[in-house]
């Protein structure tokens, strides 16, 4: 009825006139996407932000997606605290055909759910940054399957989803495609119970993903169309990024007071991960107050 809540203190009120409803008239309307998420610090700092939050049944907290899939620890990137250990000369992944890395972050996993047992998705993500393990073992699993990091990576989580869901049958595991990650590996499946949260840390945000001029964005398109034919429904994630991530290194710091006129490319994108049948969307904002719109 044209009722909108933008700030703890400003609730506006659209004039329109009067709605007449059909007696026992009864209409249902659904997200079209079922996991929301805001990470905006300056926001999600705001004690008035959460007003706002159960107003619009959005959920902005770090550690959950959504209104019913909740990520069960304090970071994204979870494979270290999985496994345990540092990872070897600060790779973002362990060596995929270990054994015993594997049984490690199997066992974590299957502790942490165990001790949450309402939760119904856990977060098995790659730490930040590039490097991953080229041993002969994981080098020729690659080349078998489209030369992808990603490869030995899917085989992984394949296999672990398969193993946890003997018991747990209804956890998914939420596992980045990010840096080394991004490719679709060739003659490989995706588990049911895997969800991909695609990462666009490789995309252009000065044009719309499916902008057909724009060279960076055509690869970025292609790769989240290709992950979209092999994720069931909602099992495809999108990691999206609302600020500029473009780092100074005259400064050392990121430009993230900078402008970043990416407004108009978003309703288009949207409507890309709509097309590909996109499950869940987290946007990512500014971590620090100031900056472009946050």
């Amino acid at each position: 009825v044209g009722v909108r809540f933008y700030t703890q203190d400003f609730t506006h009120l659209r004039e329109i006139e009067a709605v007449n409803l059909e007696e026992d008239m009864k209409e249902v309307f659904s997200p079209s996407f079922s996991a929301r998420r805001i990470w905006t610090q300056n926001i999600t700092d705001n004690n008035g932000w959460y007003f706002l939050q159960s107003k619009n049944n959005v959920e902005v907290s770090k550690f959950s997606v959504g209104d019913n899939i909740v990520i069960n620890t304090n970071s994204n990137h979870t494979i270290k605290m999985l496994l345990g250990e540092e990872l070897p000369n600060g790779q973002a992944l362990p060596c995929m055909f270990d054994d015993r890395v594997y049984q490690r972050i199997k066992n974590s996993v299957m502790s942490w759910i165990a001790g949450n047992p309402n939760i119904n998705a856990i977060q098995v993500g790659q730490e930040d940054g590039w490097g991953f393990c080229r041993c002969t073992e994981c080098q020729t699993f690659m080349d078998q399957h489209g030369g992808v990091a990603m490869a030995t990576w899917l085989n992984f989580l394949n296999r672990m989803a398969e193993d946890i869901s003997k018991t747990y049958p209804d956890v998914k595991l939420i596992a980045y495609a990010y840096f080394d990650t991004h490719g679709v590996p060739t003659n490989m499946t995706v588990h049911d119970n895997v969800v991909i949260d695609f990462c666009l840390d490789q995309a252009c945000y000065q044009h719309a993903l499916n902008d057909p001029n724009c060279e960076k964005n055509k690869k970025v398109a292609a790769e989240l169309r290709g992950w979209a034919a092999l994720c069931k429904d909602n099992n495809l994630f999108i990691y999206d990024y609302g600020w500029n991530w473009n780092y100074n290194y005259n400064q050392g710091r990121y430009n993230s007071c900078m402008i970043d006129p990416n407004l108009f490319a978003l309703w288009d994108n949207f409507q890309l991960y709509l097309e590909c049948g996109v499950g869940g969307v987290l946007c990512e904002g500014i971590p620090c107050n100031g900056g472009d719109l946050d």
